[in-house]
């Protein structure tokens, strides 16, 4: 029931948020942007709760489009407002439609092929109705078809694509919850808003920009009208008074004159049609002007009145008259010569007006009569003040002014006094309307009226010769219509694919993440049932293993205790023999089911290792002496930097390294053996030993470039005692193989990870690699170094580690004989070097079974002949340091002989 209530509410609520923030946004506000961002969120809801919430969209659009008349003054006819409605609400159910199995499901972001299709169809594809609904609006409105309606198109369908990929996904992430974890959503519904803003501004700063070229553009257009008008004006006003300097500074203007002056003012540029001298005539001197006037120009001159059909009468009995005397040219203007203007009642308005203000006063558009044709025209009326002009026949007169002789007429046709203005703005594409808005009436000069909404318009009123004129300049098409620059393409273009792109990477993440943690899930169960199955087979196996292991020691039992207590002293030597050989096959088969054990415990994951720190040098020293009571053959080699206390299993290394040595020589096909023990150390105390057996030739060394350039060899097979190695060697984090030298020779390639121990200073237990000429390179001699109390003479510590020799520290004097206790040593060496050091407080020579033990004093300064003879009675010898490593190395070599 509360979904029912607050879904409309809010399909209304955001309906009119959105509609309306991007009326105030963007400018000049057009259906258009409405119908793109409507379409978009109509699809957004109508896909998040059905088509119900049609009815939600319909009453906002009827709302917004009260709004938008109240507010804007831009309200929908009908038929638009119907349009506009049915194409967002139709994008919706039809993107409701195409999605309706991927949302029904939950499957649109369950892989990026499906979140692909969704965008598509929501996107691209369903926006297409509402840009083809937004081309008839336009040509409804506008009537018209123009080959910019394909913007029309394309920037609604935009608008569509942009706001339905961002608005729905983010609907569709805040609604439901999806398969990923609540902070991947909020990244996702985070990163959707801020692009979806990103966008927006882009387009808003954009249109921004657009809006301040078409302003400017328009602005200069105005301009240049404006100022071309004004030149006109000013021209004609320039040329009239010209022509009424004329009159009023001559006493007898005859017809070659003013033809003459006329010719001279007006030119081509000039925009008056003709000049006309039109003299006051009282009625009492009519004829005789009619026939001074007759006699002048040759023609039958008769001052007459003009019909609406442009044909001449003789004008009735008036008290003054205002013919027309001179016309300029005279060409296609005699039938105007003795019109009388007194007789029109808007030229006698202009006339008086002019009289009456001493300035320029020009008449309304009348239509000329030119043939089959009438033509608009305005005269322009200048009041001439000469009582001294002759002939003269009358004048006008007025209360407080001087009395008029005539007035000079410029005639002004409409269509060539704009012609200029009227191509500019049609150049640019603007239309013009000049309007006579004198006293309040309005009369349209030239052009027409459009309306202005979504068109830039201007209005101003100025006063031309005594009239008021309002010219207005508009934009002829809307702005959705005009040609656009490549800038207005590429950022509407590239606004969308942008916004596409970064929502489609945005949400290609979210895809991914769900496909990748729906394989993880599938891998992980598929594991997990592996597992079990080979755990199982491995239980089995384990359990045929342990089976068959007792169901053999009870034989192997009896036959071991047969073979013992079997008389031997009887027997001849070929039984004997037997005898030899069944027990040596007793004892190979009880090793043959110690290593099933071995194998079955540590493939059954029961195999514990008892990791300890012990000396490492000692092990070695301990495998040498076992290998060297198989066999003579075996040798070897041992890295100098090799720690002396590792942390390790040092029963199962010892069984690896036994297994290794016993099958090398099976192995390797060769009874000369070298065994190589070398060390690559890592971060944190951990080191890998490794353990090379190679067949041994006369100087020759396994360098670090053979081991780094060995080739594994493929498929090579191991007895049951080195594949139990292996599986050892496996838990010991390293591993056993076979490889290839760069010579071509095989090599047996062992290695385990373990500790570097605590007890291990820098430097212990490591020494120089000897030659391959030694007997043994374990054969080294342990050293006690007492230091001093301040335990400072590092340097020589570190070069008694250097020599090969095993060293244990002291601090304290009292503990020396303790020490010697322990452990057997076959030298001591006392640090006597720092200064107060009381060489008495040292019990020196040592008694008992140590007395036979050398001792050596180490001095920094020459010793003092008071001193001496006590240093000599209580060391072996003593040094004065500082002493080079092959010195001490000579000294200590002397006293081990």
């Amino acid at each position: 029931m509360k979904k029912q209530i607050y879904q409309p509410l809010f399909t209304f609520i955001l309906y009119l948020t959105v509609c309306l923030l991007t009326a105030l946004l963007f400018e000049p506000l057009s259906i258009l942007l409405l119908l793109g961002v409507s379409a978009g969120i109509s699809s957004a809801v109508i896909i998040l709760w059905g088509k119900r919430q049609v009815f939600p969209l319909v009453l906002g659009s009827i709302t917004l489009n009260s709004l938008l008349n109240y507010y804007f003054s831009a309200g929908l006819e009908l038929s638009i407002f119907i349009l506009f409605t049915l194409a967002f609400c139709a994008q919706g159910i039809w993107a409701k439609k195409l999605t309706e199995k991927l949302i029904s499901h939950g499957q649109w972001l369950n892989s990026r092929k499906k979140l692909s299709s969704f965008i598509y169809k929501v996107g691209p594809l369903a926006s297409v109705i509402s840009a083809s609904a937004s081309v008839l609006i336009m040509i409804l409105s506008a009537k018209s078809f123009d080959i910019n309606l394909f913007y029309v198109f394309c920037q609604t369908w935009s608008l569509s694509v942009l706001i339905s990929i961002f608005g729905i996904p983010l609907l569709l992430f805040v609604n439901s919850d999806q398969s990923f974890n609540k902070g991947k959503q909020l990244f996702v519904i985070i990163s959707s808003v801020l692009g979806g803003i990103s966008i927006a501004l882009l387009f808003k700063i954009g249109q921004d920009q657009n809006e301040h070229y078409r302003n400017d553009d328009f602005f200069k257009v105005q301009s240049t009208i404006e100022l071309k008008l004004e030149q006109e004006l000013q021209q004609i006003e320039q040329q009239l008074n010209s022509l009424k300097a004329y009159f009023e500074a001559s006493r007898l203007v005859n017809v070659e004159s003013f033809y003459e002056f006329s010719a001279y003012i007006l030119n081509e540029r000039s925009k008056i049609e003709s000049f006309e001298w039109a003299p006051f005539v009282e009625d009492i001197h009519r004829s005789t002007y009619e026939r001074y006037m007759s006699e002048v120009l040759d023609i039958h001159y008769v001052i007459s009145q003009q019909t609406i059909m442009g044909n001449n009468i003789k004008s009735g009995t008036l008290d003054l008259y205002l013919p027309v005397q001179y016309v300029f040219p005279r060409y296609q203007n005699e039938q105007i010569l003795g019109v009388d203007l007194f007789d029109h009642i808007d030229k006698k308005k202009a006339i008086k007006e002019a009289i009456t203000t001493g300035r320029v006063s020009a008449t309304l558009p009348i239509n000329m009569v030119e043939g089959d044709f009438s033509n608009p025209v305005i005269l322009i009326a200048l009041p001439v003040f000469n009582h001294n002009l002759k002939p003269l026949f009358g004048q006008y007169k007025q209360q407080g002014s001087l009395p008029v002789s005539g007035v000079v007429i410029a005639v002004v046709r409409v269509s060539t006094f704009f012609q200029n203005m009227m191509n500019y703005a049609d150049e640019k594409d603007i239309n013009l309307m000049v309007s006579d808005v004198h006293k309040g009436s309005e009369f349209t000069i030239i052009g027409s009226h459009l309306d202005s909404p979504d068109r830039l318009s201007s209005k101003k009123t100025i006063d031309v010769f005594s009239r008021e004129w309002v010219y207005e300049l508009s934009e002829k098409d809307t702005w959705v219509l005009q040609y656009k620059s490549w800038q207005t393409w590429a950022t509407l273009l590239g606004g969308t694919l942008g916004g596409i792109v970064f929502q489609l990477l945005i949400l290609m993440m979210a895809a991914y993440s769900t496909e990748l943690s729906s394989r993880v899930t599938q891998k992980t169960r598929e594991l997990i049932i592996s597992k079990e199955k080979s755990d199982n087979e491995n239980q089995a196996k384990t359990g045929f293993l342990q089976s068959l292991s007792v169901e053999l020691r009870t034989p192997l039992s009896v036959i071991k205790r047969l073979v013992e207590i079997f008389p031997q002293n009887d027997l001849a030597k070929k039984e004997k023999a037997y005898i030899a050989s069944i027990s040596s096959a007793a004892l190979n088969l009880e090793q043959l089911v110690d290593t099933l054990n071995e194998l079955s415990s540590i493939e059954s994951g029961r195999l514990t290792l008892n990791t300890q720190s012990f000396d490492f040098i000692l092990f070695l020293r301990r495998m040498e002496e076992v290998v060297e009571a198989q066999t003579k053959d075996t040798k070897f080699m041992i890295q100098e930097d090799v720690p002396q206390f590792i942390e390790s299993d040092e029963l199962r290394l010892q069984q690896v390294f036994i297994a290794c040595t016993e099958n090398a020589q099976e192995i390797l096909e060769s009874q000369n053996i070298c065994v190589s023990v070398k060390v690559h150390f890592h971060h944190h105390n951990s080191a890998t030993i490794v353990f090379v057996l190679h067949v041994l030739k006369t100087n020759q060394l396994i360098t670090q470039n053979d081991l780094e350039s060995k080739a594994p060899i493929e498929g090579g097979k191991f007895n049951l005692r080195m594949e139990m190695a292996r599986e050892l060697c496996n838990k010991l984090g390293g591993n056993i193989n076979l490889a290839r030298l760069p010579s071509g020779e095989l090599m047996l390639h062992a290695s385990v990870k373990v500790k570097i121990s605590q007890e291990q200073e820098l430097g212990i237990g490591r020494f120089n690699v000897p030659s391959i000429e030694n007997i043994s390179v374990l054969d080294v001699k342990r050293i006690l170094f007492v230091e001093g109390p301040s335990k400072q003479n590092k340097n020589m510590y570190r070069q008694l580690l250097s020599l090969k020799h095993y060293v244990d520290v002291i601090s304290d004097v009292d503990k020396i004989e303790e020490s010697l206790l322990l452990k057997k040593y076959h030298l001591v060496i006392f640090d006597c070097s720092e200064s107060g050091m009381d060489i008495k407080a040292i019990p020196s020579p040592l008694k008992g079974q140590f007395s036979t033990l050398d001792t050596l004093a180490l001095f920094n300064d020459t010793i003092e002949d008071n001193v001496l003879s006590l240093v000599n009675h209580k060391f072996t010898a003593y040094v004065v340091l500082p002493i080079t490593t092959e010195n001490l190395r000579t000294l200590i070599l002397n006293h081990f002989r």
